[in-house]
């Protein structure tokens, strides 16, 4: 946990936050969520504005395509992008995962997502990709705010310092770095090293002089 703290603690002063609540008027779906291409997530019924960098949305891509392909071949689950998830219906809680993971326990292999609106299902693995200006703060909260909604693993993965670390409960983490493989007991048989996914170790941003 140290690495994290130390890796992020430089954007958490900074003044722009990870996400930002939709105030412009947009069309909307009858559940009141916007239809144009807004990544949004949804806290205690209010719309916020997921802020990703060009960089994150590019390891989501690559992850995802990683593991999709590989839980295509084996028949392992299901693998989503940027894909919203209902965690509390009665609370109006919905998040978008950078990458989740979905067990054929839960959902067949062979049947996709409902046709129309969000999915009110409780991904096996969350994954985020951290993006310069987010904050430990917020990122170590929506880490606890998925375990307490039954989500079984959350991945936080730090392009500075290239650092992907899996979490099985906020105290219960496996830090994987530069030299290291990848890997969950969640997705068996399945590894990718480090230096594929972050290929490039970045520098935390620092304020201006």
């Amino acid at each position: 946990m140290l690495e994290f703290i130390e890796i992020l603690s430089l954007n958490d002063r900074r003044d722009m936050p990870m996400s930002t609540v939709l105030t412009t008027q947009q069309s909307a779906r009858d559940d009141g969520v916007p239809t144009g291409d807004v990544l949004y997530e949804m806290v205690n019924g209010k719309l916020v504005e997921k802020n990703v960098s060009a960089y994150a949305a590019w390891i989501a891509l690559l992850l995802g395509r990683r593991l999709a392909t590989y839980c295509d071949e084996h028949g392992l689950g299901t693998v989503t992008t940027e894909l919203v998830f209902i965690l509390d219906s009665k609370r109006r809680l919905r998040r978008r995962p950078d990458v989740g993971f979905v067990s054929p326990q839960k959902w067949p292999v062979d049947k996709p997502p409902p046709p129309s609106g969000d999915w009110e299902l409780i991904p096996d693995i969350a994954i985020e990709v951290t993006s310069p200006h987010d904050s430990i703060a917020k990122v170590m909260s929506k880490t606890r705010e998925y375990f307490r909604h039954g989500v079984t693993e959350v991945w936080i993965i730090i392009p500075e310092g290239q650092i992907v670390q899996v979490y099985r409960s906020v105290s219960n983490l496996t830090s994987f770095g530069p030299g290291d493989q990848i890997s969950s007991e969640m997705i068996p048989g399945w590894s990718m090293p480090v230096v594929e996914l972050l290929p490039h170790e970045l520098e935390a941003e620092t304020e201006d002089v």
